[in-house]
């Protein structure tokens, strides 16, 4: 990681903040999002939470930069777990055409390979549970997958998928096994919680839908030959 580097104070001459790419990250979060807010993944609105967002990249700690921030006082806190980027942070990243360009590109050297769905389709490592997993979240565009009582909801869900489509019950059966490879390869993140801090819904990331979005022609045969080997006659 690139050392810490030490911000000018606003009271110089055309000053601004500088910032370690770690920051840049955090802070593009927020110049997605065009709010100063720190979304958590108990919030219901509409714009992207912290957490969903962090999942589009390698190795990205952003609760350590959540600290850093709140330590320097560039977040403040305004309870219930919600914090607020400080105001004159927010409007130079709104308006300095270079802060964002450097945002931008801390995103984009960050973001995870783009390629990893079709790899993974054309080398024939999936398994064919693991592949009617990705076919489901492709064709049904899924945003959201349950976990512990809410498992039930997707589960059936599935089930409504896989007779609509003339298929055996492969997946709906297989499910949890489906989940956990979703989660090994951080394909999804932790959307909603409960009272004790378990999982009980997962988003899908936006890049591993953009990939199944966008596959190759070949690819989209590789899967849909999977499919029609577990079409009822």
């Amino acid at each position: 990681m690139s050392p810490v580097k030490v911000p000018r104070l606003l009271s110089e001459p055309n000053a601004r903040y500088i910032f370690t790419d770690e920051d840049l990250l955090l802070l593009n979060y927020f110049l997605e999002n065009k709010l100063p807010d720190l979304i958590t993944a108990k919030a219901t609105s509409r714009k992207r939470t912290i957490s969903e967002y962090s999942s589009d990249f390698d190795d990205f700690d952003y609760e350590s930069r959540i600290g850093y921030f709140k330590d320097r006082g560039w977040l403040t806190e305004k309870g219930d777990g919600r914090a607020t980027l400080r105001d004159d942070i927010f409007d130079e990243l709104i308006t300095n055409g270079t802060l964002q360009s450097e945002c931008v590109l801390a995103a984009k050297n960050r973001s995870k390979h783009m390629d990893i769905i079709e790899a993974m389709v054309q080398s024939g490592s999936l398994t064919d549970v693991q592949s009617l997993m990705l076919i489901y979240i492709w064709r049904q565009s899924v945003d959201d997958l349950g976990d512990r009582w809410l498992a039930d909801k997707t589960t059936k869900a599935i089930e409504k998928w896989e007779d609509d489509n003339c298929l055996d019950h492969t997946l709906s059966d297989n499910y949890p096994e489906a989940l956990n490879f979703l989660k090994s390869r951080g394909f999804i993140f932790v959307k909603e919680e409960t009272a004790y801090g378990n999982p009980r819904l997962y988003g899908v990331n936006k890049s591993i839908k953009n990939q199944l979005s966008n596959l190759s022609e070949l690819s989209q045969s590789n899967l849909r030959k999977v499919a029609e080997t577990h079409m009822m006659l």
